[in-house]
């Protein structure tokens, strides 16, 4: 759990054996709501794919009580060669405005 500066939100992240998921609730009067977060950008490199295997979403870090930053994970068979697989990381940050709009913006993306 990754609590806000200012505690109006908290990114909760739930792992399994397939990377994890990550839901964002927010402060609403005395209760807190899940937020429905934005469709992170597909791996600009993503070729060749054959089985999806794991797909991450961790948060890292708030840089303030308004910006988030994910870790997105996915790794893959290759389609031609099941012995060798790819893996792309990205850095996402997700930005909450104050009319309760969020978006995502790509920050830095690696590929093995």
């Amino acid at each position: 759990m990754l609590w806000s500066p200012d505690s109006t939100r908290v990114a909760f992240f739930e792992d399994n054996r397939r990377g994890g998921s990550t839901t964002v609730y927010q402060r609403s009067g005395e209760a807190f709501e899940a937020v429905s977060l934005p469709e992170t950008p597909d791996c600009k490199n993503k070729k060749n794919v054959g089985k999806e295997f794991a797909v991450g979403l961790e948060p890292k870090q708030w840089i303030n009580a308004a910006t988030l930053v994910l870790l997105v994970t996915q790794e893959w068979d290759d389609a031609d060669d099941a012995d060798k697989t790819h893996e792309c990381k990205q850095r996402i940050q997700i930005a909450f405005d104050s009319a309760g709009r969020v978006s995502a913006k790509l920050v830095k993306e690696t590929h093995k």
